[in-house]
């Protein structure tokens, strides 16, 4: 088996980076939730355009730093699925992401970011019969009793805001 290597550091040999990388990119994926909704007016194509520009900058100056690049020209079914990948995968689901999110309260979105990876392990055992493992199903599990928890405390929260709410109405 080789060794993964991320930015050209070995991450097999060294499972601490690891984990510091995914949080990086946990803490990278909730600063585009914050500022997506920070911004207001602009409608779900433009941020994910706006985005897509954004990343294109970052990642091409660090291929231009010599960080990667393809190995080997593009081609054919290799170039096609690139750009279904981008196109599709990537740039039409965030559209329909960040025009769905326009709409939801934090708390919401963080419910529906928790069963993303979720999905996305079911979504590969059902279409690309990748093994699901007992300890994927205990993450599943745990993913979801972490979101109906977050849904019963958000819920009593809103209650106890509507209650005060009226109460100060009915006092004033």
């Amino acid at each position: 088996m080789e060794p993964r290597t991320v930015c050209n550091v070995n991450t097999s040999a060294n499972p601490a980076l690891g984990v510091l990388l995914g949080l990086l990119a946990a803490m990278l994926y909730a600063s585009v939730v914050m500022l997506n909704r920070l911004i207001k007016d602009v409608g779900g194509v433009h941020r994910t355009l706006l985005q897509f520009i954004a990343a294109i900058a970052v990642l091409v100056s660090y291929v231009l730093l010599g960080g990667g690049a393809f190995t080997q020209p593009l081609a054919g079914r290799a170039l096609l699925a690139l750009l279904t990948l981008g196109l599709v995968h990537t740039g039409l689901m965030y559209c329909l992401y960040f025009t769905a999110i326009q709409g939801l309260k934090g708390r919401e979105i963080a419910i529906l970011s928790f069963i993303d990876p979720l999905v996305a392990v079911i979504g590969s055992a059902l279409f690309l019969q990748e093994p699901f493992t007992p300890r994927q199903m205990l993450g599943g599990a745990i993913i979801l009793l972490a979101t109906y928890l977050s849904g019963r405390v958000g819920m009593k929260e809103e209650q106890l805001l509507h209650a005060t709410t009226t109460r100060d109405k009915e006092t004033t």
